[in-house]
């Protein structure tokens, strides 16, 4: 299946169990996130318990509290 397809299929999984999906310590705290690897999919849920609102879909190879908080979770190297 095409990857595009794959995250269309569980955002439409997603509107009808919204609660699937995990809550991370670097989004608000309104915000869930759901993994379609190598993507995630942050979304909210709709105030009317109808249906999700999807935030963004993301890499989530990236360094996802970074990209969210401003923050890396590596330190700094030192040099010397």
């Amino acid at each position: 299946m095409i990857v595009a397809n794959r995250i269309r299929q569980t955002m439409e999984n997603l509107a009808f169990m919204p609660g699937v999906g995990g809550k991370r310590h670097y989004l608000d705290k309104l915000w869930r996130a759901f993994p379609v690897s190598p993507w995630t999919i942050y979304y909210k849920l709709q105030p009317d318990g109808d249906g999700i609102e999807v935030l963004r879909v993301v890499d989530g190879r990236r360094d996802l509290p970074a990209l969210f908080k401003g923050k890396s979770r590596r330190r700094p190297r030192r040099d010397g």
